[in-house]
């Protein structure tokens, strides 16, 4: 196997055993954000010297996130509001009343109806008042109001260090 496949290898293990224990949407989250994570470190370790004797650390912090446990439609900008296409059972979204159809409007005041950067937006809403959320949602013709706490989610932190190829002894050609 060639240096590359082994990092490949290493990058997608870290992403497929470090999101364990948390719901398939931040999963997939997670592991976009390791592998952006990883990517640089990984093309400079395989750019380097292969004869360097320094091994590559790559450390990230154990995180906090929070979770709203709806899946929208954040592809494009709607001026009726951002489709909700899934709720998790059990998640806030569901606890809180939302439906598979609502649209919503704002995030704990943060406007995400006909705009460009809705993931972002609905992201900054879930932080910004540290897992409580104000949700302005429109059902059909209603507009509606939710409050309450969102899911809070810990991702483990994680060191990985990447050792420098072992040296091979080469034995010196016989007489």
């Amino acid at each position: 196997m060639d240096r590359r496949s082994s990092f490949v290898r290493i990058a997608f293990a870290l992403s497929a055993s470090a999101g364990c224990g948390h719901a398939a949407a931040s999963d997939e989250a997670f592991r976009q954000d390791l592998e952006r994570s990883l990517q640089p470190a990984l093309a400079d370790v395989l750019k380097r010297d292969p004869a360097s004797a320094n091994p590559r650390v790559i450390e990230r912090p154990e995180q906090e996130r929070f979770e709203l446990g709806a899946v929208m439609d954040v592809r494009k900008p709607y001026s009726d509001g951002v489709p909700v296409l899934a709720i998790s059972p059990g998640g806030a979204a569901e606890r809180l009343g939302m439906l598979v159809g609502d649209r919503l409007l704002s995030i704990n005041g943060i406007d995400v109806a006909g705009i460009n950067n809705a993931a972002e937006r609905i992201a900054e809403g879930l932080v910004v008042q540290d897992g409580t959320v104000a949700l302005e949602i429109r059902r059909g013709d209603q507009q509606l109001w939710f409050e309450g706490k969102v899911d809070v989610v810990q991702i483990p932190g994680y060191v990985l260090t990447i050792e420098p190829p072992a040296a091979t002894e080469t034995a010196a050609p016989s007489p």
